[in-house]
């Protein structure tokens, strides 16, 4: 959570209990946390509570306060999830850097389904919010000629969503441009495989004209130095099919424009 380390470690309800009210970040009814995270009610809920709370005193020191009828923080806690949701608006690459899929990974609270329901909408919400942050530092990146930076945020995309087609074809196209067109197609082949492995299902349309274009520059028999890893910043926008991108292209050390550059058309 952010902090120095605590010894010993908080147990998994004092850990829940922390995590909910840092993420959450206001004031709840204590009756609320114990249905969630208790599993019981009554009298044994508010002991099971007060419990939680002594053992997080004692490892931690006073970060909760709480009533009889309501719990919250003492004063804000910094966790990297915090930091993630804030350097999305104000430091984009940054935020690109936190490794948001392992955000409590594997954690549960025995007989808590509430929590274990809470966790698993949260832990949603962050990884859709931060695959959309990847492909937009991807788009980004390939607009502006830096197709490492593109090859890396795609990759982390395509991580997290190991289906997903668009960052699929980012991925794909970051190689080539960078002049690697054997990595280009063994990471389409890659891709292809677990489609068909996981979804039983064949690559896009679009994805498909992608890779026959880079599977046409026979001129690119092994990897080359990259193109340049300062695009002008008017460099046209990215398009997945490709279409709009021949000078990029043309460019390319060895290459001629890909095929069919002259006909605005749809893969």
């Amino acid at each position: 959570m952010g902090g120095r380390p605590v010894t010993p470690p908080l147990g998994a309800k004092e850990l829940g209990l922390l995590a909910f009210l840092v993420l959450e970040g206001r004031s709840h009814a204590a009756r609320s946390w114990r249905g969630c995270c208790g599993g019981v009610a009554g009298s044994r809920g508010r002991a099971s509570l007060r419990q939680a709370l002594k053992h997080i005193r004692e490892r931690a020191g006073e970060v909760i306060l709480a009533s009889r009828e309501r719990i919250e923080l003492a004063h804000p806690i910094e966790c990297d999830v915090l930091r993630f949701r804030l350097a999305v608006h104000t430091d984009p690459r940054r935020a690109g850097t936190y490794e948001v899929p392992r955000f409590l990974a594997g954690f549960s609270i025995r007989h808590a389904p509430r929590f274990d329901e809470w966790l698993a909408t949260t832990r949603q919400s962050l990884v859709r919010e931060y695959e959309h942050l990847l492909g937009d530092l991807a788009r980004h990146a390939l607009a502006h000629g830096r197709w490492r930076e593109a090859t890396e945020f795609a990759d982390h995309w395509l991580a997290c969503d190991p289906l997903s087609d668009e960052a699929a074809r980012m991925s794909i196209e970051a190689r080539y441009l960078a002049g690697d067109r054997g990595a280009a197609l063994a990471r389409f082949r890659e891709y292809a495989a677990t489609l068909k492995r996981e979804a039983g299902c064949e690559p896009s349309r679009a994805l498909l004209g992608l890779v026959r274009r880079v599977e046409s520059d026979t001129s690119a028999t092994a990897p080359r130095p990259a193109i340049t890893d300062e695009w002008p910043v008017n460099a046209p926008a990215f398009d997945s099919s490709l279409l709009g991108r021949e000078a990029e292209w043309s460019c390319s050390p060895g290459r001629g424009r890909p095929p069919g550059a002259g006909a605005a058309r749809s893969c």
